[in-house]
Order: C-alpha cells, then sequence, then structure tokens
C-alpha cells in the first residue's frame, strides 16, 4: 500500500470521466524516457509510464502541464511539491526520486506502482479494489489497508507534510 503524490487514475477511469488520453503519444521521447503508456491526470499535469532508456528501468513521471509551465507561481508548486515528496523515505508513500525539466517540461520522477492482483483484475487504486470487491471490502481487507495508509501519513505529518488530497483514486496498492 502506498499513499499516492495526488495525481494518479488508472486508464479505464479516466477514458469513463471523458478526460482523455495525455499529451503524449506512446513512444515519445522526452529526454531520456521514453513513453510507454498514459497513466492519469491530475491538477497540476500528467502522469506516463516510462523507460529510460539508458538505465533500462520503469518509472512514473509525472509533467507539469504544457499551460501551467509558464506561470512561475505553478512552476514554483511543482517545485515544492517535488522537494518535499523527494525527501520522504517510507514504504507506505510513493519514491520521488528525481525531479528536473526535461524539453522545456518540468517533471518528478517516481518509482512505478504496479499494483496487486485480485481475482482475474489488476488493481492499482484503492478505487480499483473497492469497485473489484463490488463496493464492500471485507473487514480482513479493510483494516490492514486502513492501518498501511495511516502509517504513512504519519509518517509524512511527523516530518510537517500534508497531502491535501487524500481519496481512494490516490491511494496506491502495492503487490
Amino acid at each position: 500500500m502506498a499513499v499516492a503524490t495526488k495525481t494518479t487514475r488508472t486508464q479505464a477511469e479516466t477514458d469513463i470521466q471523458g478526460v482523455g488520453l495525455g499529451s503524449l503519444a506512446d513512444g515519445v521521447s522526452i529526454g531520456p524516457y521514453e513513453v510507454v503508456r498514459f497513466l492519469g491526470r491530475g491538477g497540476m499535469g500528467e502522469v506516463y509510464e516510462v523507460l529510460h532508456t539508458l538505465l533500462g528501468k520503469r518509472f512514473a513521471l509525472k509533467l507539469i502541464s504544457k499551460e501551467l509551465s509558464q506561470d512561475e507561481k505553478a512552476r514554483n508548486l511543482f517545485r515544492r511539491e517535488g522537494r518535499e515528496a523527494g525527501n520522504l523515505d517510507h514504504p507506505n508513500i510513493v519514491r520521488v526520486d528525481d525531479c528536473g525539466e526535461v524539453d522545456g517540461r518540468m517533471y518528478l520522477r517516481m518509482e512505478l506502482i504496479e499494483g496487486r492482483h485480485c481475482g482475474g483484475d489488476t488493481c492499482v487504486t484503492l478505487t480499483d479494489y473497492i469497485i473489484a470487491c463490488s463496493l464492500r471490502v471485507p473487514p480482513k481487507d479493510a483494516i490492514p489497508i486502513l492501518h498501511d495508509i495511516l502509517r504513512g501519513l504519519n509518517y509524512a505529518h511527523s516530518r510537517r507534510r500534508v497531502h491535501r488530497d487524500i481519496k481512494p483514486l490516490n491511494i496506491l496498492m502495492m503487490p
């Protein structure tokens, strides 16, 4: 279980909500990264699964939107998010291990959370899991999930960090 950084949405949820696909096509290169697929959209930008072509390793890459990349206040908020998230190291919080700017877009590089198998489905978010459980999470599963969420939040709060957008869509399911 991991507490996500604000912007994770499954492809199915994105399509259902009519948000559409990301602004980058699969296979496009952005700096040393090759876009594998669009993962979701949040208030500040888009998240992609990418392959670091030199390392041969996959990551989640959050890119600030093109519109906000021109706004210095938004750029400062994005930098702050990267700095704060990058200083958190806990098994229940998604790791941010790099931030910067490439091809005119600011980015945060995060560990890629692939989710866990739930019956015949892969559940990436708590929302996915709730749906897979027919909207009724068994108490034997709910308690450990809540425990993991609270451990991650407690750690962040002990370092004076506040998530500001806790919801099932932003809770990622670890394998």
